[in-house]
């Protein structure tokens, strides 16, 4: 008889003393998709120390969340119900079979799985957590399955963790940081550059290329940018409004020089005097921050940098274009005594910009949104810029569906902690070696008609708490 659990009566029925050591048990579940028609079976395998008591359970919610010391991958939802329970045998290790109910209502669900070992030697003194296990009922013909036994052993490709079995789980938050100039390249301007920090207003655009920014082809979040005083040198300042924008650029601005005349290869291979015309076409600048900025030599870094203030939103930068920034100081009282580090790329000619600058003067101040175009040269700033990775993804083989298949909505089974989330994308092709393939979609249906289909996951971790999602199985119904 099935028993509905709640929290506070789970974990009543876990505290029951035993004195054998235990180990952390584990959950096999080797098919996760079955059919509503009152044949089909759900099977798994649940394994442990000999003699250690043991309880099953499923809830139509994943979680997680913490409790006791585990991680729970139940939602512990009113249908939290006990599926098995028992003692492990010599072998520790117990298989079921479940009957699916002819119950078309069942069509299209889900059932999350987790297994909890008796042991007064756990950590928490009383159990053990398995791994996540689930399975989906469809009322198809048939369905594509994936269980993410051994993702990486299974053809999928991809930057997620290869490390993780029985799950598909995103790859760990990483955080680097990159500075802008390759120190073999150009001569420090032997002055300190007041724009942007120039309290009678200005707006200046830096471009980076990939290579500037140490970019891999991987998409990352810009957590931090720094820049660098010439000698060492900052002043106590303050600025009420500062605004920094960001966006891509398909601007490279070459520094090749002719090798008789000295002079740019490419002049006009930098930023345009207008600035809307550098941002790459289609996209709109993202404000990752805008407010007040204050200057303090106590913020200084120990490797010489000073940051601007910390981004307030995120701009995911693709790794492939180059990186514009958007920097736009408005006038004020401010002292203006900051000058940064810049490296002149070329020393016969202004050109090809690697800046673009409008600044305003004592006698005409500027407003930086009022401010169209500026006037460009090939200043490189020295800044430090920190990429934080939070998304990982997973391209599976191409999988074989049927001639003229018509696919359902996938069942996804996910462990999304807060902040994190799980993106699927879809195409379809006539082979397995992806002949004729159709066009990315989170819709399934862009693979109808198609005999073959595959997905691409992409796993969006947390920046403040480092978690990352993870998926159990999906289901593609046809």
């Amino acid at each position: 008889m099935k028993s509905r659990f709640t929290v506070p009566a789970l974990a009543l029925a876990l505290a029951a003393p035993i004195a054998a050591q235990g180990s952390l048990p584990a959950l096999f579940l080797p098919d996760p998709g079955v059919r509503p028609n009152g044949t089909d079976t759900v099977s798994f395998t649940v394994s442990g120390l000999a003699g250690h008591n043991y309880a099953v359970l499923w809830d139509v919610d994943s979680g997680p969340f913490d409790l006791f010391g585990e991680t729970f991958f139940l939602g512990f939802t009113p249908a939290l119900v006990q599926v098995v329970a028992g003692t492990f045998s010599v072998t520790g290790e117990d298989t079921f079979n479940i009957g699916v109910p002819a119950d078309p209502s069942l069509d299209g669900t889900l059932r999350h799985l987790q297994a909890f070992e008796i042991d007064p030697a756990a950590p928490n003194g009383v159990f053990r957590a398995s791994n996540p296990a689930s399975f989906a009922v469809h009322d198809t013909t048939d369905a594509i399955v994936d269980s993410f036994t051994n993702a990486a052993l299974a053809g999928f490709t991809g930057n997620f963790d290869t490390g993780v079995s029985e799950v598909l789980q995103g790859g760990a938050i990483r955080v680097r940081t990159h500075r802008t100039v390759d120190l073999s390249q150009g001569l420090v301007f032997p002055q300190p550059l007041q724009t942007p920090l120039n309290p009678n207003g200005s707006r200046c655009q830096i471009v980076y290329r990939p290579q500037d920014v140490g970019a891999t082809g991987e998409e990352e979040v810009v957590t931090a940018v720094r820049w660098r005083p010439l000698g060492g040198q900052v002043f106590q300042d303050s600025f009420p409004q500062f605004e920094m924008a960001l966006s891509h650029s398909a601007v490279m601005p070459d520094f090749s020089l002719d090798l008789f005349s000295s002079l740019p290869m490419f002049p006009n291979s930098g930023l345009d005097p207008v600035f809307s015309q550098n941002v790459i076409p289609g996209e709109t600048p993202t404000s990752v921050f805008s407010g007040s900025y204050s200057i303090s030599p106590s913020n200084v870094t120990p490797d010489g940098y000073v940051p601007y203030p910390t981004p307030t939103s995120q701009f995911c930068y693709n790794g492939v274009d180059s990186l514009l920034l958007d920097l736009k100081m408005a006038p004020s009282s401010a002292v203006g005594l900051n000058g940064q580090t810049v490296r002149l790329m070329v020393l016969s000619s202004a050109l090809p910009a690697a800046r673009n600058v409008a600044n305003g003067t004592p006698q005409t101040p500027l407003d930086p949104n009022t401010a169209t175009t500026g006037t460009g040269d090939n200043s490189m700033y020295d800044y430090q810029i920190e990429f934080t990775r939070v998304k990982t993804s997973a391209t599976s083989p191409w999988r074989a569906g049927a001639p003229g298949a018509d696919y359902r909505t996938p069942l996804v089974a996910s462990i999304e902690p807060a902040g994190t989330s799980v993106e699927i994308e879809y195409r379809g092709a006539d082979d397995g070696l992806g002949a004729n393939p159709t066009a990315w979609s989170t819709s399934v249906d862009i693979a109808d008609g198609r005999s073959f289909l595959q997905y691409r996951i992409t796993l969006v971790g947390d920046i403040a708490s480092g978690a990352v999602p993870s998926v159990d199985s999906l289901v593609i119904p046809f």
